[in-house]
């Protein structure tokens, strides 16, 4: 097994690990920790591609490793915080503020969030070969994994329900940044000028959504799945 498999599959134990902690907790008073954005930070870029800084170099493994168990305990305590619906479901009122910062891009949601039960949803369509592996519920947060043959190429389907201080944190060192649209729903698409994923954001404000998906796939082929986001059907 090497290296890259070795902490994929540790990372996927830490994920469950942290999602049977985020069961226990949410019948807990919420409590919202502070963490800082440089955490916020890694912790996106961690489970957008968990083993990417072996790639890079930038990590040694064994710190790397260290950093996965630390994000896990941190992550089942931040999830143990949660939003209370209303019974009438409200519309999202607000704006997204960008900030560029000298190695990530942040975008922020300012303004009342939305209320009301959570939509799932779900790409109505996936690449040849590819099927769902994993898919974890953290509340306001769901992360979905598909998988092929090659692990290297997965792709990773995140949405979020939008709250005040709901926030995007993307890596901007390695990728060529520009402006899309989907279906009329303001976006942005990150091309990777290295071995990193490709990745589209995009914003759905009147449904109160904002969406990620990253792969190794070609960006094209990313813009066919989120063009076909659509919610589940019930």
């Amino acid at each position: 097994m090497d290296n890259a498999t070795e902490f994929y599959h540790i990372r996927n134990a830490l994920l469950e690990a942290a999602l049977a902690d985020y069961q226990d907790a949410a019948a807990l008073p919420p409590e919202a920790p502070a963490f800082s954005p440089r955490y916020r930070r890694w912790e996106k870029t961690f489970l957008r591609d968990p083993f990417a800084s072996l790639h890079r170099g930038r990590l040694g493994r064994k710190r790397a490793l260290r950093l996965a168990l630390c994000a896990a305990i941190l992550m089942a305590v931040s999830v143990g915080t949660v939003v209370l619906a209303t019974p009438g479901a409200q519309k999202a009122i607000g704006q997204w503020a960008f900030q560029a910062y000298e190695d990530h891009n942040s975008y922020r949601f300012l303004g009342r969030g939305t209320t009301g039960e959570r939509t799932d949803w779900v790409p109505n369509f996936l690449p040849d070969g590819y099927t769902q592996e994993n898919c974890y519920d953290l509340g306001n947060l769901v992360d979905i994994f598909y998988v092929a043959k090659d692990p290297k190429m997965r792709i990773h389907f995140s949405y979020q329900q939008i709250t005040n201080g709901t926030e995007e944190n993307l890596d901007n060192e390695h990728y060529r940044i520009s402006s899309i649209s989907i279906h009329g729903m303001q976006g942005y698409q990150y091309i990777a000028t290295d071995d990193s994923p490709n990745i589209l954001l995009w914003f759905d404000t009147d449904a109160g959504y904002s969406f990620l998906l990253a792969s190794r796939l070609p960006i094209a082929t990313l813009k066919i799945m989120a063009e076909n986001v659509a919610p589940v059907e019930k």
